[in-house]
């Protein structure tokens, strides 16, 4: 048995008129620490600053031969904004807890 990758791709949410960017970031799952995140979660940027990612879809497309290929894909579809003040302090304590930043 072939051992299966998952890509995950993240997609920017434009609003209302349900327009999706695709922000062409993939990301591994074990920068997760393993776990997709789930509609609802919130995802504190690596790239933009520390803006705040709000996962609003989530999509899940197998390959017809997952076997086969080897690989699934995901899309997190995101709304970006920037961090409450709370955020920006839980930010700062975990790279200086993890990092000593």
């Amino acid at each position: 048995m072939k051992d299966i990758e998952t890509h995950t791709r993240i997609f920017v949410d434009h609003g209302p008129d349900e327009s999706f960017e695709n922000y062409k970031l993939d990301i591994d799952p074990i920068e997760f620490g393993g776990v997709i995140p789930s509609v609802g979660d919130h995802i504190i940027s690596p790239f933009t600053n520390g803006a705040v990612w709000e996962v609003t879809h989530r999509y899940f497309r197998p390959e017809s031969d997952v076997q086969e290929q080897g690989y699934v894909y995901v899309a997190l579809v995101v709304k970006m904004r920037p961090p409450k003040h709370i955020e920006v302090d839980l930010d700062y304590r975990l790279a200086k807890e993890y990092f000593g930043e």
